[in-house]
């Protein structure tokens, strides 16, 4: 399914804010960009190594599960947002950079 990808921050400065991918999950989303930039994990984990870590959101709302991340997709549009570690209140679902890495190696 034709996905549009929103990079926020730093990630959509360095790599571009906006992707059109055929994606089957959503974790499909960082192996792609990692397969068209070539950095793109490298950076995920660069940043964590600096406290950053991301929201990764499905059609504007935070993912419940890792079922949603790794399961068949069903999002229009997924954004992924840079948090900067330890900021304040109701970021709901945040993964850190090595967390995103790892579920794009999931088996589809």
């Amino acid at each position: 399914m034709m996905t549009k990808v929103t990079l926020r921050g730093s990630l959509g400065r360095e790599f571009g804010e906006v992707w059109q991918l055929n994606l089957s999950t959503a974790a499909e989303a960082v192996r792609a960009l990692e397969a068209n930039t070539r950095a793109f994990c490298h950076r995920l984990l660069e940043n964590d190594k600096k406290g950053i870590k991301y929201r990764f959101l499905l059609s504007g709302k935070d993912f419940q599960d890792q079922q949603e991340l790794t399961g068949p997709l069903f999002a229009q549009e997924i954004e992924i947002v840079p948090v900067i570690e330890g900021a304040g209140g109701g970021w709901g679902q945040i993964l850190a950079g090595i967390a995103l890495v790892a579920l794009s190696f999931i088996p589809v």
